[in-house]
């Protein structure tokens, strides 16, 4: 069988001296492993295709389950990722992400394009921690852990809400219901508004928007409260080096 399909390589392995094996993430199947035969030499046309970031539109064949990458004709490297650390590390982060919160096989198109779209938008950004805040609070959403900050997450009330958010349960929190969880942080109300604007809006909308920067910086604690909590058993190494200063 052959799969043509849009795809972005989120790791590369060395296999041999000449060859490697890509974990790509793709529209069509979502993460896939994938053999690349010669790709680590200089002449071969998988070269361009076979590194870290490559998005382009590839060929695959498939034999008795194994997957073999046999032509890959780049879109973009987004090479502009390598002009400030800080990108380069945000860029490893997004795809650590997806590589862990994403199942082998199993096609998940808005998430695709949510990386795609994000690595080119950060190309040409500079404000690191609003990137990274939207792409999380995206990616969250994608994979099954949106957090709810339009109504209280104890019982389901849109009145009342305050300004309490509850990482453990996952959202909001009522003024009814903080007794009822053991922890909760309180926040400003326009965080939250902020949340729910980001959920509802496409990346290139919202990074038109004015929006005020300790706001973003409180919606970024927030997220790593959240997100240590919701994926602790997630070990995603590259969050520890990001530069958000």
């Amino acid at each position: 069988m052959i799969i043509q399909t849009e795809a972005i390589v989120i790791r590369s392995t060395k296999y041999s001296d000449s060859d490697c094996i890509l974990t790509l993430f793709t529209r069509k199947m979502g993460k896939l492993g994938v053999y690349s035969k010669n790709a680590r030499l200089l002449k071969s046309p998988l070269m361009s295709g076979s590194q870290i970031f490559a998005y382009s539109n590839v060929t695959i064949n498939t034999r008795d389950g194994k997957y073999r990458l046999s032509n890959a004709d780049l879109i973009s490297n987004f090479y502009k990722l390598s002009s400030k650390m800080e990108k380069t590390y945000l860029g490893y982060y997004m795809i650590e992400l997806v590589e862990k919160l994403s199942m082998e096989g199993q096609s998940n198109i808005r998430l695709f394009q949510l990386l795609a779209d994000s690595l080119g938008e950060l190309q040409n950004n500079d404000n690191i921690i609003l990137m990274k805040t939207i792409f999380e609070l995206k990616i969250l959403d994608y994979t099954g852990y949106r957090p709810n900050a339009s109504r209280c997450i104890v019982c389901g009330n849109n009145q009342n809400l305050g300004n309490y958010f509850a990482p453990g349960e996952g959202g909001r929190v009522c003024t009814k219901c903080l007794n009822q969880v053991r922890l909760k942080y309180m926040y400003d109300t326009t965080t939250f508004r902020l949340i729910e604007y980001i959920q509802s809006n496409h990346i290139s909308k919202i990074l038109e928007a004015k929006i005020n920067d300790q706001i973003i910086q409180e919606l970024s604690i927030m997220l790593d409260y959240y997100i240590k909590y919701h994926l602790s058993e997630v070990k995603i190494k590259t969050r520890e080096y990001l530069i958000l200063d």
